[in-house]
């Protein structure tokens, strides 16, 4: 009798009891080789960061953490000698399977169907070949899992990489153990893959071109400086249906080289949502559209510096229609589309953005006819986990337009949507204090969190090698 050896190894994969330490430090540079002081260092997985100093040196440390095991693979699908795999669905679901070589590149979809329950199985030309290695990619209603396989004699090595959902690109599911982040106003951000938590990692920023059009929040490094110092002001007003709540979301984050302003608009009043099988709360007679997005919305703001002088009066651009990119829409802030510069010093703004541009450029949702389907608590789309339902705003100032006094704040009176889901148009809006957050008086509850996440690939291809994954642990079964 031949023994069939099946080894399953689940990658990343700890015992309850196993520890891991982070000990990193290194220098942020420009190109030219300056060190710079107050970039923000973050180790992404791990969420701890670090600031630099003069020396542009960053030191991020972190206690041994216990780290749970990680949820096996569901048994329901396996990988069987000649590369057959077997899987066993409960309910009628939308099957994908993707077969890749090492290298990232597509070599077969073996399924590509909605399958209905029950028993299946599915196999791919080659997979017999003695020494061949594939990764494959298994897509099942909203989970994801990847595997990866290897045929040798006698057995059969099936891999178990990790779960996760439908939004994850296959170099997110196959990267390391985490990724550095450094950024700094006035530069473009970098990410580093890192495959040990400890050691030494010089990171080298390039200066952020001055665009006409829209910028990630993590390519400018707005998010982090706006989650590390942000302040946050509220603006409440009275919709048609009588109840007051706050529709406009300032925060505010002043550091040594950046003012960062981001407005959230109360999604009961405008949001991102959109077509017939799109739209959250809008008039179904009427429902919100694309275009209405892109035509008209934008805000207006007024801010003021500590002295009580108004240093920049503007309205900023949500999303407009630009031969500028090459997707046809992009945020133009207040330099063009449906913004406007009554009042400022042009060359103090930074960068700017905004949430449908996001969307569009970043996150690569570019279907102009509807939105992610969803419900009224915005619950992400597991198809497009990204996108963001929220209206939001943000422009980065430069402090020296604010003179000696510094930042005073953002002044607001009203708001303003054509359409709005309130359809009063223009509502008078007071600043107050905060809803308790979290609560059903919170209208921000449901934001989604904004994700880092490599920009949308050309190709579906692996943007890192296999090979650089932590050398497995193998666990090995006998098989009659």
């Amino acid at each position: 009798m031949i023994v069939r050896g099946l080894l399953i190894t689940a990658f990343l994969a700890f015992t309850a009891a196993a520890q891991l330490a982070v000990d990193l430090s290194g220098i942020v540079t420009s190109k030219s080789g300056a060190e710079l002081k107050d970039a923000i260092v973050t180790l992404e997985g791990r969420n701890v960061s670090s600031i630099t100093n003069t020396s542009g040196q960053y030191s991020i440390q972190a206690l041994p953490v216990t780290r749970s095991l990680i949820a096996p693979v569901s048994s329901d699908f396996t990988i069987l000698k000649s590369g057959v795999m077997a899987f066993t669905l409960k309910d009628k679901m939308p099957v994908r399977i993707d077969v890749y070589d090492l290298k990232g590149r597509l070599i077969n979809t073996v399924v590509n169907k909605t399958l209905p329950a029950g028993s299946h199985t599915a196999g791919f030309s080659g997979a017999g070949a003695i020494g061949n290695i594939y990764i494959i990619k298994v897509r099942m209603g909203a989970q994801v899992s990847l595997w990866k396989y290897m045929s040798i004699e006698n057995c059969i090595q099936s891999i178990s990489v990790r779960s996760g959902y439908a939004g994850l690109s296959l170099a997110k599911l196959t990267a390391g153990m985490d990724t550095l982040r450094a950024s700094k106003a006035g530069f473009k951000s970098a990410r580093i893959p890192v495959a040990s938590l400890t050691g030494v990692i010089n990171i080298t920023l390039d200066s952020l071109s001055k665009d006409s059009t829209g910028t990630n929040p993590f390519d400018d490094g707005s998010a982090d400086r706006l989650k590390q110092y942000g302040e946050a002001q509220f603006f409440w007003g009275t919709l048609g249906t009588g109840s007051e709540e706050p529709l406009v979301k300032i925060t505010h984050a002043v550091s040594s080289d950046a003012v960062d302003l981001e407005l959230v608009f109360n999604p009961h009043f405008l949001d991102n949502t959109y077509g017939a099988e799109g739209h959250v709360g809008w008039n179904p007679k009427r429902p919100h559209t694309f275009r209405d997005l892109h035509v008209s919305d934008h805000v207006e703001i007024a801010v003021i510096n500590g002295d009580d002088d108004t240093v920049f009066h503007g309205r900023l651009d949500l999303l407009s229609a630009t031969t500028k990119v090459s997707s046809g829409y992009a945020c133009l802030g207040p330099f063009g589309g449906d913004g406007v510069i009554y009042k400022g010093d042009p060359s103090m703004v930074l960068s700017f953005g905004s949430s449908l541009d996001d969307n569009w450029n970043y996150y690569g949702y570019q279907d102009a006819v509807n939105s992610p389907s969803t419900d009224s608590t915005y619950k992400s789309n597991p198809d497009f986990p990204h996108y963001q339902y929220y209206s939001i705003y943000r422009i980065t100032f430069d402090p020296r337009i604010f003179g000696s006094s510094g930042y005073g704040e953002v002044h607001m009176t009203s708001v303003h949507a054509s359409p709005s889901k309130d359809g009063a148009g223009t509502i008078e809006v007071t600043e107050k204090a905060p809803p308790v957050a979290g609560s059903p008086q919170d209208p921000f509850r449901f934001l989604t969190p904004t994700t880092t996440v490599t920009p949308p690939d050309t190709g579906d291809t692996i943007d890192i090698p296999i090979d650089t994954i932590p050398p497995d642990t193998v666990d090995t079964i006998g098989v009659d």
